[in-house]
């Protein structure tokens, strides 16, 4: 059986990895709108240009 202090601390352990997924997924998330953006803009700009 795991002492107390063990289940704390494979409970921190397992938060701070699942923090640092949510943090992970949320910059590629805002990368991906910076990126779509810059599509938008760039396609119509080009649509302009014809």
């Amino acid at each position: 059986m795991l002492s107390s202090w063990c289940k704390m601390s494979v409970t921190g352990l397992l938060y701070e990895q699942g923090k640092a997924n949510e943090d992970a997924m949320l910059t590629l998330c805002n990368i991906n709108q910076v990126l779509l953006a810059t599509n938008v803009v760039t396609a119509s700009c080009d649509r302009a240009l014809y």
